[in-house]
């Protein structure tokens, strides 16, 4: 399976709407999860990553946004493919169960307009 790719202009604002469902397609509670995510290039030699800044809209239902730190543009990321996903962690005694999503690719093109 090809995983998804969504496609931003360098200097543009990176936001993510997401809604974590169920395999039934309900929301599902992140009242008691930690959710974190990055973005990162396809290469893994690269150094260079983005921490996406977390903004909960209804926790209970299981909606929030992912940003671009800072600003949410993204006058500083690389052209070209880079590697997502997002994580949530959820602490259970002395364990923490913690899951991915597939991971996503975003690709940033060059800006036309400046």
């Amino acid at each position: 399976m090809t995983p998804q790719r969504i496609v931003f202009k360098r200097g543009d604002t990176v936001m993510f709407g997401v809604t974590a469902t169920d395999s039934a397609g309900q929301p599902v509670d992140l009242s008691d999860l930690t959710v974190a995510a990055q973005v990162r290039p396809e290469k893994a030699s690269d150094p260079w990553f983005a921490d996406l800044e977390l903004v909960w809209i209804d926790r209970a239902q299981g909606r929030f946004e992912l940003w671009a730190p800072g600003n949410g543009l993204t006058d500083t990321w690389p052209v070209g493919d880079l590697r997502a996903d997002i994580q949530y962690s959820q602490t259970q005694g002395s364990k923490v169960i913690r899951r991915s999503t597939e991971t996503f690719r975003v690709y940033i093109d060059r800006d036309v307009t400046q």
